[in-house]
């Protein structure tokens, strides 16, 4: 009889969280929604439940009963991330292998055939748990029958388990608690007036009645019990990226020859990609050089290309950059490829004429001889602070242009990279008084305050900003830091 076995990461997002910030281990920390103070609380480690925080409340009110609460918001793309890690490592243990596509850390495996392989599955359910734990991850599994009977265990038990027949999964998934299954707890509360708390009691129900009585969650969770066999799987596809690898008999230090040998590997590779009917969306080129030591570089095009000759424009900008301290002993190029349109599956382009498209590839250029972050663009934030509210963030394309007809000269406020301190001792800027230059003469005119306030749950900081005019016409916006009682300059309006 086939077996299927499912792996739990328990508590997933808080699980890459702790992973991502390895020093907050032996603190209090929660998983939220959103970082705001009205942020919800999603999943929270032991710390923060022996401080009494539960999930479900909001971060401030965390924060109320622990001041050293850690708390940060892990994205869908940070799970899709870890979720495509952690099954690329589970295909070293199993050929098919399915993540869950509705409960983030749930895996199920093929564990058909394993014992020429393993002594037993659980030597090998033992071995997949500690390469995990390894890896920064908790985990445990439980090996069954069905799809469905080693979820349940899994969600269940805190350690591995491996049912030697279908009779033993079921009497075990007939003893899992209803609450440990994800379910809403109006679902949970509604069970318990009945006096059912457990999976075995939960299948005795009558089928017809309970989507009517308990609504739809429980007729799904009903259906999935009762259901003894085992929906295929559907695997998990290793999209593995094209790749090509030349040894040099001899140390090669001349760049033209590195470029010339480059050229058929990079042919072959997207020959490799357009059989896969896509285009290259990222390169990566490494050297292993005569001196034990490695070159780890990488280039995007301005888009998704085929290309060849443009590709190896950016592939030598890149080489002729380098410096080489010693002459290279073999080069590999990895070409990672997107699915593609019709016209992007050309290998060759007729020359057009000039657009947009252009200045992309001289910032593709660009980027291939001076690095990925040669070119930057102020990105606007949502935070608290005027200098918190701009950073920089790589420029890839440039977006099309948007004039605006404006009858008015707009003003522009411009920051001054660290603000200037000023020789105030005032609690407000008093008319008459000089600030800046001698030649702009004193202040005429005031307006303010505008107050501003930081993250009350970091350091605090509140700030009373006013724009000043000065007697020459120049307006200035400063302001009066309240918790330190000092004046600064923060930038000028022109």
């Amino acid at each position: 009889m086939d077996r299927m076995a499912c792996v739990n990461l328990p508590e997933f997002p808080l699980q890459i969280l702790l992973k991502s910030h390895p020093d907050w281990e032996h603190q209090p920390v929660a998983v939220v929604d959103q970082d705001k103070p009205l942020g919800v609380i999603l999943w929270i480690n032991d710390y923060a439940r022996d401080a009494q925080i539960l999930t479900g409340m909001r971060y401030a009110a965390g924060l109320a009963l622990a001041r050293d609460l850690r708390a940060a918001v892990v994205s869908e793309d940070d799970i899709e991330a870890a979720t495509e890690t952690i099954a690329r490592q589970l295909l070293t243990f199993s050929p098919r292998i399915e993540p869950s596509p509705t409960e983030p850390g749930i895996f199920w495996m093929d564990a058909s055939g394993l014992q020429r392989l393993y002594r037993s599955l659980t030597l090998w359910a033992t071995t997949l748990s500690d390469d995990l734990r390894d890896n920064g991850f908790s985990a445990n599994v439980s090996v069954g029958f069905t799809r469905f009977g080693s979820y349940a265990t899994a969600r269940a038990l805190s350690e591995n388990r491996v049912f030697d027949s279908i009779d033993e999964e079921r009497l075990c998934l007939d003893a899992v608690p209803v609450q440990h299954l994800g379910v809403t707890p109006r679902l949970r509360d509604s069970l318990a007036k009945l006096g059912i708390h457990d999976l075995g009691h939960f299948i005795t129900l009558p089928p017809d009645g309970i989507r009517r009585r308990f609504g739809r969650e429980a007729h799904d969770l009903h259906a999935l019990s009762r259901n003894t066999h085992t929906t295929p799987l559907k695997p998990f596809i290793l999209d593995e990226p094209a790749r090509r690898v030349h040894p040099f008999d001899v140390a090669e230090t001349n760049r033209a020859r590195l470029v010339t040998q480059l050229s058929p590997m990079l042919t072959a590779l997207l020959h490799d990609l357009s059989d896969r009917r896509q285009a290259l969306e990222h390169v990566r080129l490494s050297l292993t050089l005569d001196d034990r030591r490695y070159l780890l570089e990488s280039l995007t095009p301005a888009s998704p290309t085929l290309n060849s000759v443009h590709l190896l424009d950016l592939l030598r900008l890149r080489i002729d950059s380098l410096v080489l301290s010693a002459g290279v002993v073999e080069m590999m190029i990895e070409g990672h490829g997107i699915n593609a349109a019709a016209h992007q599956l050309e290998m060759f382009h007729d020359a057009h004429t000039r657009d947009r498209s252009a200045v992309n590839d001289s910032f593709a250029a660009i980027r291939a001889e001076f690095g990925n972050d040669a070119i930057l663009y102020a990105r606007i934030q949502d935070a608290h602070l005027p200098e918190s509210r701009v950073d920089w963030a790589p420029l890839h394309h440039l977006p099309p242009a948007r004039p605006r007809i404006t009858t008015d000269a707009p003003l522009v406020r411009r920051l001054y990279d660290t603000p200037v301190a000023l020789s105030l001792h005032t609690d407000k800027p008093p008319s008459g008084m000089l600030i800046a230059r001698a030649a702009d003469g004193p202040i005429e005119e005031v307006i303010g305050p505008h107050t501003v306030r930081s993250h009350w749950w970091h350091v605090p900081v509140t700030r009373a900003y006013y724009y000043v005019r000065t007697q020459s016409g120049r307006w200035l916006w400063i302001f009066h830091d309240t918790t330190q009682h000092k004046w600064y300059m923060h930038g000028e309006v022109e």
